[in-house]
């Protein structure tokens, strides 16, 4: 029979050279019994930018055996959950944003003893609420020319516009607070615009009714003068000449120049009373060779517009060679335009009481007054 070694107590060599061995291939001693694992400072997902007053959500990857604290300034956390709630390894909260400014959350992991890591932050920036807008669109129109329409632009705004009845020709100014719009045929068309902030928040849309008018040849009327015509065409191309600065006035005043390079010369001593011309550069020339003519030249060609004290009338030629008359006596169809934004074709100039004098350019495609400047000098 054979009989059991005595132990005295301890495991057999072999048993003790087996668990070394185990606790080796396993990198190291056998881990403690429920030690819960050290908390790490979680990554903050929220919206750069939120609604003042607006909902949003922030999360955090949740992890297994954790909770979380969340903590908010400039704003308040959604029915008081400071915890948060975890679905899908995520724990994330609902919380409304204050004031216009910054807001400011933090989130802290903890584990099941209650250790907290460092608080992970996130800022926000919240931003105001968008205003539905006031449309500005001239009626009626030209069917076939483009029309301009405008908000009053915001800043941090961009602007969504749509076209019933017409086509979006283009949407300028970066924010798009306003756009070239045009019609093929003669009718009514409604133009929509809504408010946009950063944080995606649409405004209610502002809507605006333009009537169309059918095309007529050679026919100068409130339609014409509402649309983007060849005259508000070059205008618009003249304003691009406008130089950044404002110009000194040579001791004569028969010259100005300009910190960008550019200079006006005045030929035939002046610009306050024709016969006189200026140019800027290539870019621009604008004469006026008598009381009743003005002549504006730019890279769209020459555009000229004539006035008849006898017979009353208007005619304004464009590049592409036709011509567009009006009667403009006490019976003139043009008694009935918009005249508090479009205004006729024709030039002009102020002196400031700081002694700056500005030339400007009337029936422009901009409100208020429709005019474009296109030099200062001082």
């Amino acid at each position: 029979m054979g009989t059991f070694a005595e132990t005295r107590g301890r495991f057999p060599a072999a048993v003790i050279a087996t668990v070394a061995a185990i606790a080796c291939a396993c990198g190291g001693s056998p881990a403690a019994p429920n030690t819960p694992a050290v908390p790490i400072m979680p990554v903050i997902q929220a919206s750069q930018f939120v609604t003042s007053g607006a909902t949003s959500t922030a999360s955090v990857a949740a992890r297994t055996g954790m909770s979380y604290r969340w903590t908010i300034s400039g704003g308040t956390i959604a029915n008081g959950e400071a915890s948060g709630v975890t679905a899908n390894a995520t724990n994330s909260i609902s919380y409304v944003a204050g004031a216009v400014g910054t807001l400011t959350l933090t989130c802290a992991e903890i584990n099941a003893k209650g250790a907290a890591s460092e608080p992970g932050t996130a800022t926000v920036s919240v931003v105001s609420a968008p205003f539905t807008p006031t449309i500005r669109a001239l009626t009626p129109v030209r069917a076939g020319l483009g029309a301009d329409a405008y908000v009053d632009a915001r800043s941090g705004m961009t602007y969504r516009w749509t076209v019933s009845g017409g086509t979006i020709v283009t949407a300028g100014d970066g924010d798009m607070h306003s756009i070239v719009y045009t019609s093929a045929e003669a009718g009514t068309l409604i133009l929509s615009c809504s408010e946009i902030n950063a944080a995606g928040t649409a405004s209610e849309p502002a809507t605006a009714t333009v009537i169309v008018t059918a095309a007529q040849d050679g026919v100068l009327d409130c339609a014409w003068l509402h649309s983007r015509n060849c005259w508000k065409t070059s205008v618009v191309a003249a304003a691009a000449c406008n130089p950044a600065s404002v110009g000194t006035f040579s001791a004569d005043r028969l010259s100005c120049s300009f910190d960008s390079g550019e200079q006006l010369s005045f030929a035939n001593g002046g610009f306050k009373n024709p016969p006189y011309q200026f140019s800027i550069g290539s870019c621009v020339t604008v004469a006026q060779p008598d009381a009743y003519t003005v002549r504006l030249t730019t890279g769209a060609g020459v555009v000229g517009v004539y006035g008849d004290p006898v017979a009353r009338t208007l005619e304004v030629t464009c590049p592409d060679g036709s011509s567009w008359l009006v009667d403009a006596g006490p019976q003139s169809p043009l008694l009935g335009c918009n005249w508090g934004e479009a205004l006729l074709p024709d030039v002009g100039w102020v002196t400031e009481p700081y002694g700056d004098t500005s030339f400007y350019l009337r029936g422009g495609d901009r409100p208020p007054g429709y005019t474009a400047g296109i030099w200062t000098c001082h």
